[in-house]
């Protein structure tokens, strides 16, 4: 099947491994459509597909792109088992990014395997910090823990942490901008997918506000624009928005980004193979240097102290660097809009 796209025209490729999640968090559509017991790949096909992949020249990052990679523990470590059997035979040709829940940091053995597979980024619904919001939701899973311990814990095995924060729950209290600004500063996470709440159709989100008659039309789809589907008592509405616009327009900031990706980069530990920077992690560091360090406004001056401190102090996670460097620059041309 991979004869039939370009590979030249993707900076990742994608596999699946299993589908379904354990969890039943309230405004998510992963057990409506695919249940709560995560439906697995054997390891032996999952090798293969990798194998499948190899052979057509691919190098670099692959996404699996399961909801929840960690589902079904006892399975994933099988296949790991193999993956790095594999992955020693190649000389490690794939490096992996993934999604998966919080209580990834609760297994050392897993994430021993993870690192050792060279999986470098996970993404995790952290959605909020507020107890009563996670309450509200169903995420007993981010109850049962602290957040911030288990962020850092995961990021000990040299695993990037891409952290997921919803605005809009019911009980968000008054404050949760200031809480969500405080948490991405200690947690050092320099890219955070933050969203506004959104009702999905086939959620229990979605059944339950429209029986209350909060529903407006439908979920755009987009976590960057500000926009939600629920209606909000009068003046919660103006509230949530003006946080949501603090907490981006704060985050994306180029010196409060641009810090915590320093942050990152000088205390992020090698995984197996190190950070090797590539053919085009070389070229995308070079039209980093132009777009940016040349034509960026406002910010030069910040890219070029980085750039230097890395290579004077953190020389193997260039990679890591020029990567945030990126989704940052365009997190950022976002945040510009929320300023006007």
């Amino acid at each position: 099947m991979w004869e039939l796209i370009n590979l030249e025209d993707y900076v990742t490729s994608s596999v699946q491994h299993s589908r379904g999640c354990p969890h039943d968090c309230e405004f998510c559509d992963i057990v409506a459509m695919y249940g709560k017991r995560p439906r697995v790949k054997k390891p032996e096909q999952m090798i293969a597909e990798f194998q499948s992949l190899y052979d057509t020249g691919w190098r670099g990052s692959v996404f699996v792109v399961d909801d929840n990679f960690i589902g079904n523990k006892i399975k994933v470590k099988k296949m790991l088992h193999l993956l790095i059997g594999w992955q020693r035979q190649h000389g490690y040709p794939f490096h992996f990014v993934t999604q998966a829940s919080i209580d990834l940091a609760s297994d050392d053995e897993l994430m021993e395997l993870m690192r050792t597979a060279n999986f470098r980024e996970v993404f995790i619904g952290v959605e909020t910090v507020s107890p009563e919001s996670l309450e509200e939701c169903g995420k007993s899973q981010n109850l049962k823990r602290s957040l911030v311990d288990s962020i850092r814990k995961i990021q000990t095995y040299g695993i990037q942490v891409m952290v997921s924060l919803i605005i809009g729950f019911d009980n968000d209290p008054p404050d949760i901008a200031k809480r969500l600004i405080n948490f991405i500063w200690v947690v050092i996470a320099p890219i955070i997918q933050l969203s506004r709440l959104c009702a999905l159709r086939g959620t229990r989100l979605y059944d339950r506000l429209k029986k209350e008659g909060r529903i407006k039309g439908f979920a755009t789809g987009e976590n960057t624009d500000g926009s939600t589907n629920i209606l909000y008592p009068e003046g919660v509405e103006e509230r949530l928005s003006a946080a949501f616009n603090e907490v981006f327009t704060t985050i994306y900031s180029a010196p409060e980004l641009y810090k915590r990706i320093w942050n990152l980069v000088k205390s992020l530990p090698p995984n197996t193979q190190g950070n090797v920077l590539t053919a085009s992690g070389a070229k995308t560091l070079l039209k980093s240097f132009w777009k940016i360090g040349i034509l960026g406004k406002g910010r030069r001056f910040l890219f070029w102290k980085l750039i230097a401190k890395t290579f004077l102090f953190s020389g193997r996670n260039f990679p890591v660097l020029i990567k945030h460097f990126v989704f940052g620059e365009h997190l950022m041309i976002i945040s510009d809009k929320f300023r006007k």
